[in-house]
């Protein structure tokens, strides 16, 4: 191996790019470690908003689209203490989509988030496709 191996090992912990120059032109390999930080969580994503900006990163953000949360309700109750009905309802109307994470993403790695997805999403077609099979060949036995 020659110097210049030193330095790539260095650089390839911040850049998967050279990670990936390093297996190819030393022929190693490096282990990649997922590590949750303080503050990870999972959320639901039922859309996005965004786009590319002047400098040509991608800027995505992540919402999840629910109903308002009324800010008050006053409900009717009878005689006896109990709740019989919601009289009035105040707050917001509509939608609301609750922006959860906004991401910046450089060109390689829009790229490798978009052959990521479209993998999955071929993932996702066969699984549904199977239990698409087994529902069929299920609801022709039973008859």
């Amino acid at each position: 191996m020659n110097n210049y191996y030193a330095i790539f090992v260095v650089l390839a912990k911040y850049n998967p790019i050279l990670s990936c120059l390093i297996k190819k032109y030393f022929n190693m390999e490096i282990d990649s470690h997922f590590i949750k930080t303080a503050d990870y969580k999972t959320i639901q994503v039922t859309g996005a908003w965004g786009g590319v900006l002047g400098n040509g990163v991608l800027n995505l953000n992540l919402f999840t689209e629910r109903i308002p949360i009324p800010q008050r309700i006053v409900l009717e109750v009878d005689t006896d203490g109990k709740t019989v009905k919601e009289k009035y309802k105040e707050g917001k109307t509509g939608i609301v989509r609750e922006v959860q994470v906004g991401i910046l993403m450089d060109y390689q790695t829009t790229k490798n988030i978009y052959e990521f997805l479209g993998n999955s999403i071929k993932d996702q077609e066969k699984l549904f496709q199977m239990n698409k099979n087994i529902e069929t060949d299920g609801s022709s036995s039973n008859s």
